[in-house]
């Protein structure tokens, strides 16, 4: 069906997101390893009209997944 591939990656994208809310930052590296941002990249430049301003949304979605060393190490000292 046609949009499905929108429907992918906007499912992977917020699986990342999602994790890196619960500071689990293990699929952002995937995420990256698999360039998951030119993937995204990609399929915006290919899209239609509809499917590219849904994929657009993703963006600040991605952009404010934000899992640092710092936060990492407070959250493994906190009991």
């Amino acid at each position: 069906k046609e949009g499905l591939w929108a429907i992918s990656l906007s499912t992977v994208i917020h699986l990342v997101v999602h994790s890196c809310r619960h500071n689990c930052k293990e699929l952002m590296k995937d995420f990256e390893a698999a360039k998951g941002n030119e993937v995204l990249k990609g399929a915006i430049l290919q899209s239609k009209s509809k499917y590219g301003k849904e994929l657009m949304n993703l963006i600040p979605l991605l952009a404010s997944c934000n899992v640092s060393e710092d936060q990492e190490d407070t959250a493994a000292a906190v009991p």
